[in-house]
């Protein structure tokens, strides 16, 4: 920390990759502003200065505003590090998240089709990763640290998940060892599942916060996972232990039921997962055709596909509870999954028309890249969470071949963060 705690800074040029804008001080210096928009003088609260003298920090006070900046109803705000845009209009968030889009894949033509906002722009977030505080706080870490901030009333979480949280909080207890909490909520269900995640097996330690939590009518499921490793995953294996088992949780994604399970991946935003859903399946023309999902998580968009008329859709994800809970949302022969690392399956591509890649952030590997090059009468639907991964990946996929990107669209799958999702037809 500078011995300046507070500095007065305008703010020049648009924001970066991580929804900071570039500033600079009455004496000349450079500051990185969190929580600032363009056009406007602010107190800065200073975090750190680089040995360059550049200067790090988030805003305390507006002095002038910009016509995009809106009241933040949240506490937490620039503390927890969870929403960037919560001072933002949404107008401002789609063009910020447009352009985004548009300059990492440096596509600004007809073939950028205009965002698709979220039905719910606050109340839509039906997963909450929380870190456990030395004091049974759950939240998250507060930018640049490891202190972890409070969430509670976090304006993002669906009602449920606030609700069962608080129960957890007045629950604790440091002899449990708790390190992360996990509550995955079906919005259509209003119930959760609860996972809490230790250092070691305290099953016994945990039976008066899990008897509490089964007294909860809007509790579906506790679940135990252990964690010891060093870092910040939240899961070191695929080992869960059920502490209390009630009535099975789902969630309807329009038309669609979706299983859920603890660890397994399903879109937070179900609403925003309708839309986007429905553009994978404009993009796919699936009718008639055999598809191929890989990293289809719990298979949302391999039942869309499959509704939509698609003749085969085969589901191809590691995550072997992610499987589980996709083979329970359907009894379709024509829809089939399949538990193992996509890595593993790609003598499998050649057998199929269309091809859906939905991989995590850090985008797809160098060998998947390279098989899906070999095979150039296929037709590609990207979606993704990275414009950055994204864009790399492209590239490496129409370097030299005939692949070319046809169709691109963003989906604000997450607002009041910068993270934008993309869909991504490539022929």
């Amino acid at each position: 920390m500078s011995p300046e705690e507070q500095v007065q800074v305008k703010t020049l040029g648009n924001l970066d990759g991580q929804a900071r804008v570039r500033g600079q001080t009455n004496d000349g210096r450079e500051a990185i502003i969190t929580g600032g928009l363009p056009e406007e003088e602010v107190i800065l609260d200073v975090h750190h200065i680089s040995k360059p003298g550049r200067i790090f920090g988030a805003v305390k006070e507006v002095i002038i505003a910009s016509d995009a900046r809106v009241p933040s109803p949240c506490k937490h705000f620039l503390e927890c590090g969870g929403c960037d845009f919560l001072h933002a209009s949404l107008e401002f968030q789609h063009q910020y998240k447009t352009e985004q889009v548009s300059n990492y894949l440096g596509i600004d033509d007809e073939r950028l089709l205009p965002i698709i906002a979220s039905p719910k722009t606050l109340g839509y977030r039906a997963l909450a990763k929380f870190v456990v505080g030395p004091n049974g706080e759950l939240g998250s870490y507060r930018r640049r640290t490891h202190d972890v901030i409070d969430m509670n009333g976090c304006f993002v979480h669906v009602p449920v998940i606030e609700h069962v949280s608080h129960l957890v909080r007045s629950e604790y207890s440091p002899n449990i060892l708790l390190r992360y909490v996990v509550v995955r909520a079906s919005i259509e269900q209003s119930r959760v599942i609860v996972t809490l995640i230790v250092r070691k097996d305290v099953g016994k330690l945990l039976n008066a916060l899990v008897e509490k939590l089964s007294l909860l009518p809007e509790v579906s499921q506790v679940v135990m996972a252990i964690n010891d490793t060093d870092g910040d995953a939240l899961f070191a294996d695929d080992s869960y232990t059920v502490l209390y088992d009630g009535p099975e949780l789902s969630e309807r994604v329009g038309g669609i039921q979706q299983s859920l399970e603890s660890g397994a991946f399903s879109q937070i935003n179900p609403a925003a997962a309708e839309r986007l859903y429905e553009k994978v399946v404009q993009f796919a023309e699936p009718e008639n055709k055999k598809v191929l999902d890989l990293y289809c998580g719990s298979g949302g968009i391999s039942r869309a596909l499959i509704e939509a008329g698609a003749s085969k859709v085969h589901g191809i994800e590691a995550n072997a509870r992610a499987v589980d809970a996709a083979e329970k949302s359907t009894t379709k022969s024509s829809l089939t999954f399949e538990a193992l690392p996509v890595e593993a399956a790609l003598e499998q591509l050649k057998d199929y028309d269309v091809i859906i890649v939905n991989p995590p952030r850090k985008g797809l590997s160098k060998e998947v890249v390279n098989a899906i090059r070999e095979l150039e009468n296929l037709e590609l639907i990207y979606v993704s969470c990275n414009p950055k991964s994204l864009a790399r990946d492209i590239e490496d996929l129409t370097r030299g071949t005939s692949w070319t990107v046809e169709k691109v669209v963003p989906v604000d799958m997450f607002p009041q963060t910068r993270h934008v999702e993309t869909v991504v037809r490539i022929k």
